[in-house]
């Protein structure tokens, strides 16, 4: 609080206040504004602190004032004065016309005390000033101090929001390895299924090609003839069902097949009869035998065709990998609304890290490529997609130790009603 103030007196040389007593008053003044008072409250308390009068403090834009009597008319503006009067009125001790000009931040105080002659309104203001100024500058310190621990609040605020976009930038170049990791995956399985895919569909034209060529031997005998035609019929038939497979899985993946514009009604145990017969025939080479469990009836409606190819699939997985001289296990029972269809055999094991790929298009297990164990990879997605098609479940689990490693896949369909 800066400015000047000035006082002109007439018939007495009344002051403002005692310089000894101006000390204690900076003291107390900076004390009750450190403690927030109001500048109501400081103007009494000064003027009860100096046994005055009246207290006046002027902010430069408004006038606080405080008087203990009741005649002290306020001043008004930036000027007051006792006024003359004829005979003089006495105030508290003092006759007369007294003038002060208040200025930013200046006590005014009258006291019925009078000052040295030689002192001068200048004397007290200016330590009041000093001592104001000395508080400012300590409220500005005060301030800078507040502004400082901000400033430092706000950078360590930036710094953990720093450390917060740095641990995101981590985490993102992480999923951008695990991306660039997964497409090289996805492109070596692309790569593996071409070659795959060709050797499957060129193998058949390979054997028919031959078989053509030996047909038109001259001279061939009866019994050459219809091996060679066998063969043309089998590789013919092989290469249209890999056709097929493709084609049905592109279809079900692009949902343009509806499973409920081929609703039939379902007996399983019909339905199981043809099948299982090829298999027991087929499989009597390796020595397999079928075991089947069935509920005593067992009917809903679906897809036949779509669940036909499912059956055939999981039972055609199950006697590519089961070890000879072992049984294959067909079961079905009826839980919760649903029919639930188990194939289980023993031989090679599913590993966990195959599990969840094991019925991901092209994707076959990397002991099975690596032993050529014959297919395409689709058998399995084929299945994954029918059951989908058809409402329905599946799932694996494989457990133990080769050569009799256990693996049972599970398929579950509603028994939807026509």
């Amino acid at each position: 609080m800066d400015g000047q103030a000035s006082a002109n007196f007439h018939k007495s040389n009344y002051l403002v206040a005692d310089l000894n007593s101006t000390f204690q008053l900076i003291q107390h003044l900076l004390t009750a504004i450190e403690q927030g008072a109001s500048p109501q409250s400081i103007a009494r308390s000064m003027a009860e602190f100096w046994d005055a009068t009246a207290c006046g403090i002027w902010d430069g834009l408004q006038l606080t004032w405080y008087s203990s009597d009741a005649n002290l008319p306020e001043p008004s503006g930036q000027t007051w004065q006792v006024p003359s009067q004829t005979p003089p009125q006495t105030i508290n001790g003092y006759q007369g016309e007294l003038r002060a000009e208040f200025t930013n931040g200046y006590l005014v105080l009258l006291r019925p005390e009078p000052w040295p002659a030689d002192a001068s309104l200048n004397d007290v203001t200016s330590v009041v000033a000093i001592g104001l100024r000395q508080h400012a500058l300590k409220q500005e310190v005060h301030t800078a101090e507040q502004t400082l621990r901000q400033a430092q609040t706000l950078a360590d605020e930036r710094t953990a929001q720093l450390q917060s976009s740095q641990g995101l930038l981590t985490k993102l170049q992480a999923a951008g390895r695990r991306r660039v990791e997964q497409l090289d995956e996805a492109n070596r399985l692309k790569d593996e299924f071409i070659s795959t895919i060709s050797h499957e569909l060129r193998t058949p034209l390979t054997s028919m090609s031959l078989a053509i060529k030996m047909l038109r031997q001259p001279g061939i005998d009866l019994d050459r003839q219809t091996r060679y035609l066998d063969i043309l019929q089998q590789q013919c038939a092989q290469e249209i069902n890999l056709i097929n497979d493709l084609l049905t899985i592109q279809q079900l993946e692009t949902k343009q097949s509806d499973a409920k514009e081929d609703r039939q009604l379902i007996i399983l145990e019909s339905l199981l009869q043809p099948i299982l017969a090829n298999f027991r025939q087929t499989w009597a080479t390796k020595n397999l035998q079928l075991q089947v469990s069935l509920p005593a009836s067992c009917q809903w409606y679906s897809d036949g065709e779509s669940l036909t190819r499912v059956l055939q699939e999981l039972l055609t997985n199950a006697g590519k990998y089961a070890h000879p001289n072992t049984t294959v296990e067909f079961n079905a029972e009826l839980k919760s609304g649903s029919v639930v269809i188990t194939v289980s055999d023993q031989g090679k094991l599913i590993h966990a890290a195959d599990i969840p790929h094991i019925f991901q298009k092209f994707r076959r297990g990397k002991d099975v490529t690596q032993q050529a164990v014959p297919g395409t990879g689709l058998g399995l997605a084929l299945v994954k997609s029918l059951v989908q098609h058809l409402q329905g479940e599946v799932s694996v689990t494989s457990s133990g130790a080769e050569p009799l490693a256990s693996t049972s896949f599970q398929v579950s369909f509603p028994l939807e009603e026509g």
